[in-house]
């Protein structure tokens, strides 16, 4: 009994009092993390932990006493976090079965326990193709200050990769710029197997060494004020380092659910800021394991992540290159100057009528009679109906959620705390630059829409080489980007296929590859990153004549979101939704409203290189576990594979306990890998045995799985192809507490890889995440599997039925091209034969 009290108590202990892994670095920088851990938190005696072994594993899978948790269970693991407020009862239930791992080894979770719990705020999500969450990084890289901590499972060569270190390109350039003497430590890890791993797990990744330039690297001399030093991590045999997150300074972490690579995936990635960073910090320390060199200067002097005064929207910093943002800031700014009566201003404006209604039918508005600012005769009329369009776009994407309304704003003139803005209501040099930014809107688009039909390259470029943003539709909050590169052989390297696609996929809809964002480079900066759905909805023509609603605007946008969805794809496809209607909420940014900073807790899990399926005490897979264990109306989980025994065995439970279970998942993902002994089965083969175990008891209904659809397509098309997959790691409970993060539920996943995780407790942000991952994505309305295991449509065909239609339609395409050229090298032959017989002077 003990024993009980201890496995129950210590960890608890732990999480108050305890000091932390960074913290003993600083102290002492010539120790290596994996020293500096083992002095700070020593496992318990063999003997002991193999004892708790047992019982923890019983209390996972069994639940403890009555399978609930007593008030004092709850007051205690309240005051086991540094929480900005009391979590909900849900959140501790999970979080308590989260700490019972730390009784067996503190470090479990791969964090310091009283780093574990903490607070954050979200101000941004995506959900979206990889190029968006790359350029997210591209731009919280070039702002960083001191500091880059970057993790990736795959580094492959690729659009992703160039965009990466591109940015750790440009931000070098910056810092020689600002004349910073010190150079910008950036220290990266990834996992590609080596020999040298069957001696040395982490393995010292040397400058321009061959595993350097294996994953194309940039040589040192590229880089002169960063110093780049990088851990190739794989503990053998099974044991993948899958993490992928990235620290940049003590400000910011990005968590996502994508490599460094090119893949045909909706990916999800989250942008967190607050005190949570520290423990990620703590993350990357434990999993770099090898002495630092040199320390990076947060952790030997760190500064504590701020606690408050965060910003949102188009006030922070790190979000202000997104589209959506950008024409906010830009048309509010306007707005504010003409509040305040500046009449010469208004009749310029009135100038440009067409051009202001073509813009905000660009970013997705059609409204009647709509006047610029100050056009109506009576001028409060014309701005109040610019102000109302203004007011619904940034509703729409969760902009200004504490912000005075547009009346006010026109009445009033400047908002409180509004940067930029004088007290006394004239505008100041950031309100002149807002100006700027809006008529730029308007003139870059005018430019762009008459430059030869959709310039071919997609840039638009000002006569002093930065280019001027565009006006986009309310479906892409994407940032407009500036190229990032450079190097002669970039336009090239835009020229040659990816992953078997043909030259013209690198572009989008029409034959645009990125454009530029506000902040200025030099010329010789150039983005080679692939489609991107800033490209979803093409911004319609600058005279206003095109209505949104159009056929062919229409159209255009099916086509441009298709393409966007294309991104990596080995077999593009083309939309076949007949309701267009659909495409127009497509929001690849998910800007969170303004709020305050709520409960969160990392829940990772150690690598685990040993085959077999012991590995369970950790609390990735607690807080899941005790997810399904807790919940009392709904399971949501959104992963390309499931099969993992424990997960499983807990949808089954679940269901037949009346609670309904909903699954997302991708048909046929990884099922080689997943088909091979003691994985678990492919997606489809797990479906149906769920479905046939819980028919058994009538409980059939409580489970409701759907295969994954694009947002352009009204069926789902086996992964197989590479044509349309989700990549999204997530889970929901009962509607208030989510969990996302790198980790799959199939088998590798919850037994052997290192996975990083964060378990949320916010109803605002799961409902923002729930809306966002509804919209973005066809799975809820045309993926519904029935009730054994099987897709079919109305015609009660299947998805094999319309991917074996397509295969076929592939196969007669090539056919076909490969007879043109066949009969196009006879023909030269021919020619060369005429030609060489032909009699000399004639």
């Amino acid at each position: 009994m003990s024993t009980n009290k201890e496995k129950d108590r210590k960890p608890h202990e732990l999480v108050r009092t305890g000091p932390t892994v960074t913290q003993a670095l600083a102290e002492n920088p010539h120790l290596s993390p994996r020293r500096a851990a083992w002095k700070t938190y020593p496992k318990p005696f063999f003997l002991k932990r193999l004892l708790l072994r047992f019982q923890i594993r019983h209390d996972l899978y069994k639940g403890r006493g009555d399978n609930d948790l007593t008030q004092e269970d709850l007051d205690e693991a309240a005051q086991s976090g540094n929480f900005p407020y009391r979590p909900s009862n849900l959140f501790l239930k999970i979080y308590s079965d989260v700490l019972l791992c730390l009784a067996r080894d503190p470090l479990s979770g791969l964090v310091s326990p009283p780093l574990m719990a903490s607070s954050a705020v979200m101000p941004l999500s995506i959900i979206s193709v990889i190029p968006d969450i790359m350029k997210h990084y591209y731009h919280c890289i070039v702002n960083a200050e001191k500091q880059v901590l970057l993790a990736t499972n795959y580094l492959q060569p690729s659009d992703s990769h160039k965009t990466i270190f591109n940015a750790f390109r440009e931000l070098s350039k910056r810092v020689g710029e600002r004349g910073q003497k010190e150079k910008i430590i950036v220290k990266l890890i990834y996992d590609r197997g080596t020999p040298k791993q069957f001696f040395k797990n982490h393995v010292q990744v040397k400058p321009n060494s061959g595993p350097w330039k294996g994953v194309e690297l940039p040589d040192p001399s590229e880089i002169p004020n960063i110093d780049l030093e990088v851990i190739n991590f794989h503990r053998v045999l099974l044991g993948t380092f899958h993490a992928k997150f990235m620290v940049v300074d003590e400000k910011v972490v990005l968590l996502n659910s994508n490599n460094i690579q090119d893949r045909p995936n909706v990916e999800m990635m989250i942008h967190l800021e607050g005190p949570i960073v520290s423990a990620f910090v703590d993350t990357f320390v434990l999993s770099w394991n090898n002495r630092f060199k040199p320390l990076p200067p947060l952790i030997a002097h760190p500064v504590p992540p701020p606690s408050s005064n965060f910003k949102f929207d188009g006030e922070n910093p790190f979000l202000r290159h997104i589209d959506v943002i950008r024409a906010a800031r830009a048309a509010r700014a306007l707005l504010k100057q003409q509040g305040e009566g500046d009449r010469a201003r208004a009749k310029d404006v009135r100038r440009h009528h067409g051009e202001w209604q073509g813009a905000l039918r660009g970013m997705g508005f059609d409204f009647g009679g709509l006047e610029a600012p100050g056009e109506a005769s009576g001028s409060q009329v014309g701005r109040q109906r610019f102000a109302d369009a203004v007011e619904t776009m940034m509703q729409r994407h969760g902009i200004g959620g504490r912000r005075k309304s547009s009346k006010n704003v026109l009445e009033n003139g400047a908002e409180d705390g509004d940067a930029g803005i004088a007290h006394n209501g004239s505008p100041s040099n950031g309100e002149s630059k807002g100006v700027q930014l809006a008529h730029a809107i308007v003139e870059a688009k005018i430019k762009q829409d008459s430059a030869s039909n959709h310039d071919t390259d997609g840039e638009a470029h000002e006569k002093n080489g930065t280019a001027a943003p565009d006006a986009r539709s309310a479906g892409s909050s994407t940032a407009v980007d500036q190229d990032i590169g450079g190097h002669p052989k970039d336009k090239e390297d835009r020229d040659r296929p990816i992953n078997g696609a043909s030259a013209g996929q690198e572009a989008d809809a029409n034959g645009q590859l990125e454009r530029p964002a506000p902040e200025p480079l030099s010329q010789s900066a150039s983005e080679d990153s692939r489609t991107s759905t800033s490209r979803a909805v093409p911004p319609v023509d600058g005279n206003g004549q095109e209505l949104f609603d159009s056929p062919e605007a229409v159209r255009k946008r099916k086509h441009a979101l298709s393409q966007a969805l294309n991104a990596g794809t080995i077999r593009p496809t083309t939309a076949n939704i007949d309701d267009d209607t659909l495409l127009e909420d497509f929001r690849p940014h998910l800007i969170h409203k303004a709020h305050d900073p709520f409960p969160i807790a990392l829940v990772n899990r150690k690598p685990h290189g040993m085959p077999g399926h012991q590995d369970i005490r950790t609390p990735q897979n607690a807080a899941w576990l005790a997810g399904f264990r807790y919940a009392k109306r709904k399971v949501f989980i959104q992963t390309p594979t499931l099969n993992a025994a424990p997960v499983v065995r807990a949808c089954i439970d679940t269901a037949k306990r009346g609670v309904q279970v909903v699954l997302y998942l991708d048909l046929g993902f990884n099922d080689k890998g997943e088909s091979i002994p003691f994985q678990g089965g492919t997606n489809q083969e797990v479906v149906i045995k769920m479905y046939k175990e819980l028919k058994k008891v009538g409980k059939e209904q409580f489970l409701d799985v759907y295969w994954y659809t694009g947002k352009d397509q009204i069926r789902p098309i086996n992964a197989i192809y590479k044509s349309r997959n989700c990549h999204v790691k997530f889970m929901v409970i009962d509607d208030e507490v989510g969990i996302q993060g790198n980790g799959n539920q199939d088998t590798q996943s919850w037994f052997h890889s290192e996975e990083v995780n964060v378990l949320v407790d916010s109803k605002q942000i799961v409902r923002e995440w729930m809306e966002a991952l509804e919209a973005n994505q066809n799975t809820g309305r045309y993926g519904k599997v029935q009730r054994d295991g099987i897709w079919r449509d109305s015609l009660g065909r299947t998805v094999s039925f319309y991917d074996d239609e397509v295969t076929e339609q592939e196969k007669e395409r090539k056919r076909k091209e490969k007879e043109q050229a066949k009969k196009h090298a006879q023909r030269v032959m021919e020619k060369r034969n005429i030609s060489e017989h032909k009699p000399e002077g004639q």
